[in-house]
């Protein structure tokens, strides 16, 4: 069962796009992990709990596109059970990056120190 039609599905370019979509996904991943790394570094003694979760739901979304990536790639499967098992990773890490979004907000228990104490009158 697809949800998508038919003549889309058999277009020669719709397995290219699903996995330029899968490394994009990666890409993005690893950028966030560094970017967010960076950003640690320069907090040096002012890291607290929260900046740990933060990275760790960071380096596992990497893990796992990086997996993922691998799998698309290289396995070329049509197996109805690795398919629902990567949507349903897909799925997990959007949770997972909202929660990555509400840490790091300003108020958010990662926030920036110079967001949560900030003033309206600069």
């Amino acid at each position: 069962m697809h949800l998508l039609p038919q003549s889309i599905i058999s277009h020669p370019y719709y397995n290219q796009g699903l996995k330029a979509l899968r490394f994009l996904q990666f890409l993005l991943a690893v950028v966030s992990l560094g970017l967010f790394s960076a950003h640690l570094a320069r907090l040096v003694g002012k890291v607290n709990v929260a900046h740990g979760v933060v990275e760790g739901i960071i380096a596992s979304a990497v893990i796992y596109t990086g997996i993922a990536t691998l799998v698309v790639y290289l396995m070329e499967t049509d197996h109805l059970t690795v398919k629902v098992f990567l949507m349903l990773m897909d799925i997990v890490f959007v949770g997972a990056f909202v929660a990555v979004a509400v840490l790091t907000a300003p108020g958010g228990r990662a926030a920036l120190a110079r967001c949560r104490g900030a003033s309206s009158s600069s």
